[in-house]
């Protein structure tokens, strides 16, 4: 998965064609190899969910800030119009989930100061602002940063480096300690928005794994619910698969990708987070295992000689344990109190709505062209509903395989069905899908930014 990528360096993440500016801890995949400092800098400027901008002294130059953030962040008059009541989030009556108690997700002692950190940076700074912090003391922030109107890449590089320059210079410190955190405010909230579209089905997945269902809030640690979040490292999706450590759970073809669709991947995830508890019999491991893998955590444990997550982020540091991994399960901590404070951080938090599509396994290849005529024409409409569809469906240079599914309407639901029964033909259903027209439910819902 990626790193809690509000937490280190850049990552890039496409939003459709755009990039924005990702979390600090944008993790790689928890089976994936770890990430070395060299690797691990392409995949923090993301944007996806807003993830956090970072960059030390050791960093590559933060990826470019592309005029795509603003499709994630500044939601449209039509989606908020069409938004339902955010909920708060409820995580009593879960005794018989695996490791669960009430304090579970509890700040442990020694680890306040970093989970500080990073909710400031979700709930207080946006990413038109950024502050330049000791790189080990998260308690000193030596000066905030404001961009103002300044959007190009590289007048922000530059305009941080001259700070940090003379933060260093005036507070005689180090250069090497005073790292830069851009903000993430804007982009938690727009996280907010997106997750209403999943996180209701997300937790009914995970109550049924048996797993605390706070865990269903990674996402806004890896992609803040960006459907179209991809690392150049290859992590795809909400939950930031690595393909690798994907192969044992989804389906990954040249037509579809199965790590895109977020209910399907939070299976797997959820499947991923066990098997990272049954081998390090914590959570707090278990988490930062999902960013560093779990061989790697438990060779931290044998090497230190220690389970305490606070030890471990406190005491060990490698090329591949680095400042991402460190920050992992603070970033997770700070995620979860950001979330459920979510009146007293951001303006009337609200959710989209939930899709009204339901599935259907193919018995048959069927062509893009098709799938977009169940959504009336509206191809993001049909691409938010099947974002684990690719590009060379989308483009028609292949069709949909037998053997996968696809999300239609439910409205269309009967159709689909006989079609793939044999009782209609593509022509047939084609013609009756255009015949009829109307905006169905999922259709509805603004466009996907």
């Amino acid at each position: 998965m990626r790193m809690c990528g509000r937490c280190s360096r850049p990552i890039v993440f496409l939003w459709t064609l755009a990039f924005l500016f990702s979390s600090p801890i944008l993790a790689q995949n928890a089976k994936a190899e770890p990430l070395s400092t060299p690797a691990r800098k392409s995949r923090l400027n993301g944007i996806f969910s807003f993830f956090f901008w970072g960059s030390s002294s050791t960093d590559q130059t933060p990826a470019a800030f592309e005029e795509g953030i603003s499709n994630y962040v500044r939601l449209s008059p039509e989606q908020l119009n069409s938004a339902r009541p955010w909920r708060p989030p409820v995580y009593s009556g879960q005794e018989g989930a695996l490791g669960w108690s009430s304090d579970i997700f509890q700040v442990p002692k020694g680890m306040e100061s970093r989970v500080r950190f990073w909710k400031d940076i979700y709930t207080k700074y946006t990413s038109d602002q950024g502050v330049l912090h000791d790189r080990d003391n998260f308690d000193v922030i030596y000066e905030v940063v404001e961009f103002g109107p300044i959007t190009n890449e590289r007048a922000r590089e530059k305009l941080v480096e001259e700070r940090r320059k003379a933060v260093a210079a005036g507070r005689g410190v180090d250069p090497k300690k005073i790292r830069f955190q851009l903000g993430q405010k804007d982009m938690f909230y727009a996280g907010i928005y997106h997750s209403g579209r999943y996180l209701e089905e997300m937790e009914k997945i995970f109550r049924e794994e048996r797993l605390p269902i706070e865990l269903t809030r990674i996402p806004f640690v890896e992609s803040s619910f960006n459907i179209y979040a991809r690392s150049k490292v290859g992590a795809s999706g909400v939950w930031q698969f690595m393909r690798r450590t994907a192969r044992p759970y989804l389906k990954i073809t040249k037509e579809v990708d199965e790590r895109n669709d977020p209910i399907k991947a939070t299976r797997a995830s959820a499947r991923l987070l066990r098997q990272n508890y049954q081998i390090l019999g914590s959570w707090p491991l278990a988490v930062t295992a999902y960013n560093h893998g779990a061989n790697g955590v438990r060779r931290i444990v044998r090497e230190l000689g220690t389970d305490n997550i606070v030890e471990i982020v406190s005491r060990y540091s490698s090329k591949t344990f680095g400042f991402a991994s460190e920050n992992f399960y603070a970033c997770f901590l700070a995620a979860l109190e950001a979330e459920r404070e979510a009146r007293k951080y951001f303006r009337e938090p609200r959710w989209a709505p939930v899709l009204d599509v339901v599935e259907i396994r193919l018995r048959r290849p069927m062509p893009y062209s098709l799938l977009v005529d169940f959504f009336d024409g509206d191809r993001k409409a049909a691409e938010l509903a099947n974002p684990h569809i690719l590009a060379r469906v989308r483009k028609g240079r292949a069709r949909v395989p037998s053997g996968h599914f696809i999300r239609v309407p439910m409205p269309r639901k009967e159709l689909a069905e006989n079609l793939q029964r044999g009782k209609v033909s593509q022509v047939q259903a084609a013609k009756e899908l255009k015949r009829k027209g109307g905006t169905s439910p999922a259709t509805s819902q603004g466009p996907v930014n």
